[in-house]
């Protein structure tokens, strides 16, 4: 049996109806793509709002790692800065404890030199005590001397002889005490005179033993102990106005500025170069032959000043006293301590290392001058052994 047609399409029935199986497929392979578009729309609902926050949030998340590297560098900065200065303090308190060291040592060498000198002009002062009390003997001596002279009946040449012989031996104590032969030449040239005047026995042999002494102690070499004196004092006045090696460095960097600021031409130029001067002496490099000269302090110097003045004392008490060695030790000594503490190309300190260098070579020619042949032909004339 046929089935009825459709009455609106003039199709049968059969025909006109849709397949259930074809609807159920459809619809399987529909809900697949609603879902998976609802799950793409939920994804998208999903993703948008994160994403969103994450772009909002960056801006303050790069501000924040700004400002941590910044904290980081300018602390490393910091640290670097402060262990510079650490090191610096460290270096400038060594350097303060060398120099410390070093016045310290100083100070003690110049109180060993200051103590060495009063025990050197302690010792020349026992010296010309004992000078003093040989002078007294010789004034007693020369008293026992006239008395017996008068005292002795003899006759008018033998008077003349023992006269003469006794004047003579005077003369030449004294130029042993004083260490000028002016006394000597004086008393045999008065002998020579007294003897050509009388008729003493042998004259002519007294004659020409006086005369041989005369022209030996004319030619020997012999120091003039005042003039040696005077010369010394001179020196001791002298080092107060010596410049040291400080002071002369000073004097060089003032007159190194001046000369620049005289030179400038403009006030402009005037004062750069005066800007530049307090510049330079800020830091000044220069060689230093002896380091210890440029750290004395003023009361150093004053004690160096005050040992160069004992030095000289000693050498001038060694001249009272007959000691040519220690006089030209301490003539040494004080050259020695110019040349190291005070400028050589200062003209006081030239002429005072001139004068030592002349007194040390008097004092290496100094020796006693003797009269022995006039004395011998006396003593024949006297008859005396």
């Amino acid at each position: 049996m046929s089935a009825p047609a459709s009455p609106e399409s003039g199709l049968p029935a059969s025909s006109a109806r849709p397949d259930p199986s074809l609807e159920i497929t459809m619809l399987d392979h529909d809900e697949p793509e609603h879902g998976s578009s609802a799950g793409s729309k939920g994804d998208a609902a999903l993703i948008t709002p994160s994403a969103a926050a994450g772009t909002a949030a960056a801006p303050g998340r790069n501000i924040w790692v700004l400002w941590t590297v910044s904290a980081l560098v300018l602390a490393g900065a910091s640290l670097l800065a402060s262990l510079l200065l650490w090191q610096r303090l460290s270096t400038v308190q060594e350097q303060l404890a060398r120099q410390n060291l070093d016045a310290g040592n100083q100070s003690v060498e110049a109180r060993t030199l200051a103590r060495q000198a009063q025990e050197q002009a302690a010792e020349a002062g026992t010296r010309v005590s004992q000078l003093e009390g040989r002078v007294s003997e010789l004034a007693t001596q020369r008293a026992q001397i006239d008395a017996l002279l008068h005292a002795a009946s003899r006759s008018a040449d033998d008077s003349l002889v023992a006269d003469l012989e006794a004047s003579l031996r005077m003369a030449q104590e004294q130029t042993q005490l004083t260490g000028s032969a002016s006394p000597l030449l004086a008393a045999l040239q008065s002998a020579q005179r007294r003897v050509a005047a009388s008729t003493v026995p042998n004259a002519a042999r007294i004659q020409r033993a006086l005369t041989g002494d005369i022209a030996r102690i004319k030619a020997m070499p012999t120091t003039d102990t005042a003039v040696v004196l005077a010369r010394l004092d001179e020196m001791t006045r002298r080092i107060d106005h010596l410049p040291t090696l400080h002071d002369a460095r000073q004097s060089a960097g003032q007159a190194s500025g001046a000369e620049d600021a005289v030179t400038a031409d403009s006030w402009l130029s005037q004062g750069l170069a005066r800007f530049w001067q307090q510049i330079r002496s800020l830091v000044r490099v220069s060689v230093i032959e002896s380091p210890e000269a440029a750290l004395l302090t003023p009361e150093q110097t004053d004690n160096l000043r005050a040992a160069l003045k004992q030095r000289l004392q000693g050498a001038r008490m060694g001249m009272l006293a007959r000691q040519p060695e220690a006089v030209r030790g301490d003539l040494t000594a004080v050259a020695e301590l110019l040349r190291r503490y005070f400028d050589p190309g200062a003209r006081q300190t030239q002429a005072s290392l001139a004068t030592i260098e002349q007194l040390r070579d008097e004092v290496l020619q100094w020796g006693t001058p003797r009269i022995d042949d006039s004395l011998a032909a006396l003593a024949a004339a006297s008859g005396s052994p």
